[in-house]
């Protein structure tokens, strides 16, 4: 009787679990693959030009934004990833905002970095128009003539506060062609002088005068357009000067002799065969010797006469211009230190290491000493961590290897 107690309670059980299942409606088919969404993020850091981070900033594409940590990063995240040449905008109080423009392939990256450094506006110098009178910011100075008028936001000026920044060579705004040797930024955006103001800059050595060109910034069509304005250099200040009547809320002084073509970010894969360096076939051994990659490329573009050359790169601004770290370390020497060591190989092996490496990879031209130079250059900034394969039967077909599986 006792047994049979038992089997009754086990059954009441069994039927009590089924009728649970069946309540909570389990059932295997719920969960279908196919409606699986991606996440895609856009994430990064954001830095004072100083290279600080900078907390509080807004980071924003297509109408959507999120606020940076107490550590400067910030990641947006998309049920679709935003397309190939949206705006990705920074910007912060106190700081002149950044622009970087998303580019990628026929594939949208699951997550794609982007690095701002903003630079610090400078504070408002104050001018009576009627007097007019001379504002000095950082290297770049402005003399604004007096019996002047301006307007702004379709109101007559008779004094401005006018502030004119000058952007770090690292901070970003608008995409364009050509190497900066200024950009400038005026506040408030808009304001119109009767009368040209005069703007001077003091320029490095060794940059050749009759190369330059001025551009504006459109902001509606995130470009630069060429400014229709007299350069003019004197010798004894190392100043050059134009006259504007300024409307444009940034403008830039360029390079004509240095036009970027294309500018690409790409990620590749790389394997690297480690094979025995003796006929010891028979023996097992650890290779050492590892594997060198070239930290850049630079060459001459098919059709150019011309060899390019890093030097002249560099007294271009080319480095500074497209945020490419100058560091003669870094960039000058051909190969890295071994990426892979210490790989054991077993008697009569072979092994293949496999590693994914991203390169952006620059194209353009430049006119340097009167010869017309095209080049492409390509650096790699990051590798993933090594992939060791299985023992491979070693592929060595010397005489001596008689016998090894081959």
């Amino acid at each position: 009787m006792k047994n049979k107690n038992l089997f009754i309670l086990q059954l009441l059980v069994s039927l009590l679990f089924i009728t649970s299942c069946n309540f909570l409606g389990v059932d295997d088919n719920e969960v279908i693959l196919d409606e699986f969404s991606p996440v895609y993020k856009i994430t990064g850091t954001v830095y004072t030009a100083g290279g600080d981070e900078l907390p509080g900033a807004t980071v924003a594409i297509n109408g959507e934004s999120v606020v940076s940590d107490m550590n400067g990063v910030y990641t947006l995240s998309f049920d679709e990833f935003p397309a190939s040449g949206s705006v990705l905008t920074a910007e912060a109080d106190g700081f002149i905002a950044s622009d970087l423009t998303i580019n990628y392939n026929a594939d949208a990256p699951y997550v794609y970095s982007a690095t701002f450094n903003l630079t610090r506006a400078l504070p408002a110098g104050f001018v009576n128009l009627t007097e007019g009178g001379e504002l000095v910011f950082e290297d770049v100075r402005i003399e604004i003539p007096g019996n002047n008028s301006a307007t702004y936001q379709g109101e007559t000026l008779s004094e401005v506060q006018l502030s004119v920044t000058p952007l770090s060579p690292i901070s970003t705004f608008g995409s364009f062609n050509g190497s900066a040797l200024k950009t400038l930024v005026f506040n408030p955006a808009g304001i119109e002088f009767a009368q040209e103001i005069t703007i001077y800059i003091a320029i490095p050595e060794g940059i050749n005068v009759d190369n330059l060109s001025l551009v504006s910034y459109d902001a509606t069509s995130n470009s630069w357009n060429s400014v229709n304005a007299s350069i003019s250099f004197n010798s004894v200040t190392n100043e050059i000067s134009f006259k504007q009547s300024i409307t444009e809320s940034t403008i830039r002084l360029n390079f004509e002799s240095l036009v970027i073509d294309t500018d690409v970010t790409g990620t590749e894969n790389v394997v690297i065969r480690y094979e025995p360096t003796s006929c010891n076939c028979e023996a097992a051994f650890t290779w050492t010797g590892g594997a060198y990659l070239a930290k850049y490329t630079l060459e001459t573009a098919p059709g150019s006469p011309f060899t390019a050359d890093l030097t002249e790169l560099k007294d271009l601004h080319f480095f500074v211009t497209n945020n490419v770290t100058w560091n003669e370390a870094y960039i000058v020497g051909q190969l890295v230190d071994n990426v892979v060591t210490g790989v054991s190989i077993g008697t009569c092996e072979s092994k293949e290491v496999t590693f994914s490496r991203q390169y952006r990879e620059i194209t353009g031209s430049y006119e340097y000493n009167d010869e017309e130079k095209e080049f492409i250059f390509r650096y790699y900034y990051g590798n993933s961590t090594p992939v060791i394969s299985n023992a491979i039967d070693c592929a060595i077909t010397t005489p001596c290897h008689q016998g090894c599986n081959l």
